[in-house]
This record gives C-alpha cells, structure tokens and sequence, in this order.
C-alpha cells in the first residue's frame, strides 16, 4: 500500500487551506519562502478556480460534489471527446444500457488541497482485478481504492443513468463496473476522476466542475440482431441479422457463432449467409472461412455458422457492417414460425432476453382445403360439385377486390375440386384471405369473391380449416335468362283476333272503293 508524502511545509498547505476557506476575491498574502511561495501560489491557483465556480454560482456547494453516469452501447465510432461535460443529443445517436452496476471508490491519501498531489495524479494508472475492483497504482506501488461510506452500488435506468451525490471534494474518485448488464461482452474501463474536474474552458470560463460526467460503455452480444420469417407455400425462411459491432481498443472477433434450433414441425433444406461492410458492399468468404450445418431434410435440426480462422480476421475488419444468415425450411406439419437464434462473440452467449426472436409470429396449417358444393334449384338440397376452380390471395388493406387482382399476394392458385367437392390441400398461414372463383363447373352460377379469415391453431375446434362455397344452379325462373317467346292457347286467340281484325279492314275497304266508282260512272 502506498501512501503520498505529506505537503513539504505544513505551514504553507495549512496556509493555503485557511486562505480557501476565507477566499471570496480577497489578496493572497506572499509573506512565504521561495519554495513554499511557490507551492502555495500553485495550489491556491487550483483553490481559485474551484473558488470561482462559487463565485459564478454563488449558493453552489464546493465542499461536495456528484458524479453521474450515462452508460451506452460501445459505438463504431467515437462521437464526442469525453471531458467531464455533458454531451449535447447522445441519447439520439446510442442505445442505452440499462441493469449494469457501478461503483465508486476513493483513492487514499489524496488531498486535492495540496497542489503536490494535483502533480502526482497523471503518474496513477487503474486496471481491473479479477473479481472485478479496480487496481490502482503509482509507479509500481498499489493504492487502496475504498469504497465511499454510505455509497451503495448504484444501477442505471431505462436511460442507462445512475447518479452518486455527496461525494467529498478534493478528492480523487475511481468509478468501475461492479455489475455487469444481461450480454455485456466486457466490464467497461474504470474511470480515474476527480471532484472538481478541471473545466474546459480558457480564462475565467475554466470554471471547476464539481459534478462531472462520465460515458462508459459496453459491447452488448447480439445488440441490434433480429430475426424474421417469410412464409411462401409450404416453405418457411429464416434471416438472423447480426450487426457486426465494435469490440472495444484493441478487441478482435475470436469467435462468432450463430445456432438456431428448428421445431420438429420444420425441415431444414439449406442455408447460406452475406457479409456486407459498412457500406453495404459485399465481402467475399471462401469456404475454409466458416462452417455451416449441412441441410438434413427432417425436422427439429439445430443450425449452426461458424466462422473460422480468416473468417473471423475478415468480420474483425469489417466494423459496422452486418451478416446475414438465411435459413430455409419445409413445413411438415402444422405449427407456428416462433423461433430464437443464439449468437456467442468471444466466448459470450445471449440469453433468453437478449437472443433475437421472430417478432410477428404466425401460425402455419397443414392440409387446408376448400370444399365446393352445389345447391339445388328448390334451395333444399347441397351435394358435392367438381370441377371448380380457386384462387387464394392474401387480403390487402382495402379488403378482397372484386376481380381477381393483377398485382396481389398469391397464396396458391388452380385449386380444382374433385368429385367429393374438396380441393388439394395446402399449407396456408393464419389470416385473412380472398378466395376467387375462376372457372364455374356448366350450369351453376359463378360464386364470386368469398373472405376467409383462418384462425390461429389454438382457435380451431378440430382438424384443418376450410372454407365451403356453394354455387346455385342457373334458372329460368329467376331471370338467370331471357323469357321465351309465348305460345299456346292465348296465342291462337291473339292470332284469331288479329286476323279477324284484318279480314274487317279489307271488308270495309272494299265498301269504299265500290261507292267510289258507282258515284264517278
């Protein structure tokens, strides 16, 4: 344990404490030797500067001070110069880390009244002990750090805040990671401090800053990966996107694995992966840069890309960029894309809370139909009707157009049904569906666009979901065509009167002309 010598005059750095604590603008008195003068004249220049944080201040307290703590995901590139002073809009540039522990200790024998000790701080170097403490040293000789009375462990919040207040001043401060956050890779370094914190200004603006702010980070395994799934027909795809982060000064990949287990109702088919860089190009693997898990064709596979040797100095090279690995399967059975992917960096593994999972999961059927029937022309009686043909698309914002649409999502087409009057099955997501008829069995009427909205699995009574339509037979009687023409008994009686009508008019014309020419002879 090590320990700093005392001031060399007593007198002068009990001189110098005195003229702190009754300093407000008055005359330093010079009344010392050379050598004391010019230790007094040095720590009463620091005392003046804290002093004018008082001054500027007024009611603000010097004789403590506070220090907060502002922890965020360990970025690609530095944002700021880190200084004790807030920075300006950094919540909207990082992710914050919230549940990571911190600590605060106090260096011994440092008094920050003494201007000797000021020197002396450069020369201190902190690293971390293995239990996770802060080992502080000066020249080869370790001081104790310990822990300030009546300072618990402090955990930041959902804004990756936490705060110490009360904190003595002119003393130095060594600020460590004592709990580290759910997938932090590394303990962030431990921050050396003191209260005040010389300020960052020139002139009088250098005012001493009694409550300055730190930034440590963390590299947060499996921070910005996701995953998604795509449903097309009995085939269900997988992409897990990992971004490829920063590691920390002089931190390389060592390991990057990334494993999905399958459910059994899921055949792994195949898989591959993309590297890009930051700007999105391209990086070219060759195959002794990685292993990847060789398809199966039978459900439940666990999936695994590993990359290797060169792989792994290729992703180190690659800061900011992001890999993709995109897993396609084979529906066997009925059930739903819910999934999680496991990534391990270096050793670390995320967990349940941190390993990205499918968002919008749905649940996937197996053996869907469509059963067609035909109605009698009495509307007493449905029976089995062949030879109508579907087409299935998913329904837009809009709801089901009335025409089969040009442009929609096509969820299978040509669906014919049989003589039982159900189609082939199908593999259909839950959700909500138009169903066209395109071609109508001779003799029925088209039915139309029917909705069909297919329930979860969990909602279904029992077996497959299915939708019934039901066509009616075309019918003279209700309009379905144009009325003959009328025949019968009222027609012989139209054509008799019509007759008798032109016989009368020829009777009476032939009257006319004979008057006619008896009057002209």
């Amino acid at each position: 344990m090590g320990c700093l010598q005392p001031a060399p005059d007593d007198d002068a750095a009990a001189d110098v404490a005195e003229r702190y604590l009754t300093m407000r603008g008055s005359a330093v008195r010079t009344t010392h030797s050379r050598r004391t003068r010019g230790i007094a004249l040095a720590g009463a220049t620091a005392i003046v500067l804290g002093g004018a944080v008082t001054a500027v201040a007024q009611e603000d307290d010097t004789t403590h001070g506070s220090i907060t703590v502002y922890k965020y995901e360990l970025p690609d590139e530095s944002l700021a110069p880190q200084n004790g002073q807030a920075i300006d809009d950094i919540a909207d540039a990082l992710t914050a880390v919230a549940g990571a522990g911190f600590s605060v200790c106090e260096v011994e024998d440092i008094d920050l009244m003494r201007a000797e000790d000021w020197e002396t701080l450069k020369k201190f170097t902190v690293a971390v002990n293995t239990d996770g403490t802060p080992a502080v040293t000066m020249d080869a000789t370790e001081f104790d750090c310990d822990l300030v009375s009546g300072q618990d462990e402090a955990t930041t919040d959902g804004t990756g805040k936490a705060v110490f207040v009360g904190l003595p001043a002119y003393k130095a401060y060594v600020v460590y990671e004592s709990e580290l956050p759910s997938g932090a890779l590394y303990r962030a370094a431990p921050t050396f401090l003191t209260i005040p914190y010389p300020g960052t200004g020139t002139g009088e603006a250098a005012a001493w800053n009694y409550n300055p702010v730190i930034y440590p980070k963390n590299v947060i395994v499996g921070s910005g990966a996701t995953k998604e799934a795509s449903v097309a027909g009995d085939t269900v795809s997988f992409d897990i996107t990992v971004p490829i982060n920063a590691l920390g000064k002089d931190k390389a990949y060592t390991k990057f694995v990334i494993s999905d287990q399958l459910g059994d109702h899921l055949a792994y088919t195949g898989a591959s992966f993309t590297l890009t860089d930051k700007d999105g190009y391209v990086v070219d693997f060759v195959d002794d840069d990685y292993t990847l898990t060789a398809p199966s064709g039978v459900g439940g596979a666990e999936v695994v890309l590993a990359l290797v040797e060169n792989g792994l100095s290729v992703v180190s090279q690659n800061i900011g960029g992001k890999l993709v690995l995109t897993i396609t399967t084979k529906v066997l059975a009925s059930g739903s894309t819910e999934n999680m992917a496991t990534i391990t960096i270096n050793e670390k593994s995320t967990d349940d809370n941190s390993s990205p999972k499918v968002v919008d999961e749905v649940d996937i059927h197996v053996g869907a139909y469509l059963l067609k029937k035909g109605m009698a022309k009495d509307n007493s009686t449905e029976f089995p009707l062949a030879g109508a043909v579907f087409a299935v698309y998913e329904m837009g914002d809009e709801g089901c157009a009335d025409q089969e649409p040009a442009d929609g999502t096509e969820i299978v087409k040509g669906l014919t049904s049989g003589s039982t009057g159900e189609t082939d099955t199908f593999t259909i997501p839950a959700g909500y569906y138009c169903v066209y008829e395109t071609s109508t069995p001779f003799g029925y009427k088209n039915a139309g666009v029917k909705e069909w909205p297919v329930k979860k699995i969990a909602d279904l009574n029992e077996g497959s979901p299915f939708l019934k339509i039901v066509n009616e037979q075309i019918d003279v009687s209700d309009g379905d065509l144009p009325a003959l023409p009328v025949t019968g008994a009222s027609g012989i009686i139209t054509m008799l009167v019509l007759g008798g009508s032109l016989i009368s008019l020829g009777v009476v014309l032939a009257v006319v002309r004979r008057r006619r020419d008896q009057a002209s002879s």
